[in-house]
């Protein structure tokens, strides 16, 4: 197996895990250095994708591609990108679902389950998730 490639079925070292998500990690700041920071998302989109190069699923560049996406006019692809992810509790995929959905009921529902997510989170850990909550809704 290639250390870069843990997408398999085979079971993971956990120090590759842990080497992978080192790697996955300075890519996505890298990315969100660029594209957020520096108003770069030219430079910023190949690092997010680099970063998923080493964790597929992970949910944070799949949201942050997804809002580059969208924000270059293609949402049907951020949608899609979205979706790939799956079924979620994690309030970022679906807030951002429920700002570029074109389904009025379709947004509402994902706004309206981002926020209980977010209700959830917050009062589990209410330093950790107050800045998202509740301007954004």
């Amino acid at each position: 197996m290639n250390s870069n490639d843990l997408s398999g079925d085979e079971p993971v070292p956990h120090r590759l895990i842990t080497l992978a998500f080192s790697h996955y990690w300075v890519a996505f700041q890298r990315g969100v250095m660029w594209a957020e920071q520096a108003g770069r998302p030219d430079l910023g989109r190949p690092l997010y994708e680099e970063a998923l190069r080493y964790l597929p699923g992970h949910i944070l560049a799949n949201v942050h591609l997804a809002e580059l996406d969208a924000s270059e006019g293609n949402v049907d692809a951020a949608i899609r990108r979205m979706h790939q992810i799956g079924e979620t509790q994690n309030p970022e995929p679906l807030q951002l679902l429920a700002t570029i959905e074109p389904s009025v009921e379709e947004a509402n529902r994902y706004a309206d389950q981002a926020k209980a997510a977010y209700e959830r989170l917050i009062k589990r850990f209410p330093a950790a998730f107050a800045h998202h909550y509740p301007s954004n809704f």
